[in-house]
């Protein structure tokens, strides 16, 4: 279809009640953990890369900042590419590829010389932002539509706790011990574990999957 369609439909009223399905739910909870990776390759990432590239490749805030700034433009073309190969294919094989491939990308970020991490944070943003459009496919699947918020209320909270908050944190510890690459590398390392744990989301209003 070219043109998406709203629901005519009022979510579920908040309460233990609506929140416990959840809370038991382990799909659901599953799904969370992928949320905070993709926000850890996303969010997570781009936070702690600016003090990363100044002080452990000595290049100037600018310089950094800049390069940041350039190496996201590419999410504006990417996420659409991503909503359309949804739509193709199925958002487990999309969530596969976008935790495969910017897991992979993740890694030499703490590890390479300075001229490939210039590379590898232009090509890293091209596979994680496309987790967006998967990923709340997927939520969709796992949910009946009334019942969206209260999920929605419970995940995205913890999701950016997790992969906005305690991954650069955790990554900002890592530079304290001078071990500021290896807080990359592990973190990448993370994020591809998510191309292992899609398979364990049983979507049941996905097709294809």
């Amino acid at each position: 279809m070219r043109i998406g369609r709203g629901g005519e439909f009022r979510g579920k009223a908040v309460g233990y009640a609506a929140y416990r399905g959840f809370l038991i739910s382990p799909r659901f909870w599953l799904l969370v953990l992928l949320f905070c990776l993709g926000i850890s390759g996303t969010l997570g990432l781009y936070t702690m890369l600016p003090l990363y590239l100044v002080s452990v490749h000595d290049l100037s805030p600018e310089t950094a900042n800049t390069l940041l700034a350039l190496s996201r433009v590419s999410g504006i073309v990417m996420v659409l590419a991503a909503g359309w190969a949804v739509d193709r294919f199925s958002p487990k094989t999309v969530l596969r590829l976008v935790f495969g491939l910017s897991g992979l990308m993740t890694v030499p970020i703490g590890l390479a010389s300075t001229n490939w991490v210039v590379v590898l944070i232009f090509l890293q943003p091209l596979a994680a932002v496309c987790f967006f459009p998967a990923g709340l496919a997927a939520f969709a699947a796992i949910s009946k539509p009334e019942e969206r918020n209260i999920a929605l209320s419970l995940m995205v909270p913890i999701a950016f706790l997790v992969g906005g908050g305690a991954v650069p944190a955790l990554i900002g510890l890592a530079g304290d011990l001078n071990a500021f690459g290896i807080g990359f590398a592990l973190t990448g390392l993370a994020v591809f574990t998510g191309a292992l744990l899609v398979g364990g989301v049983k979507m049941d209003n996905a097709p294809r999957d």
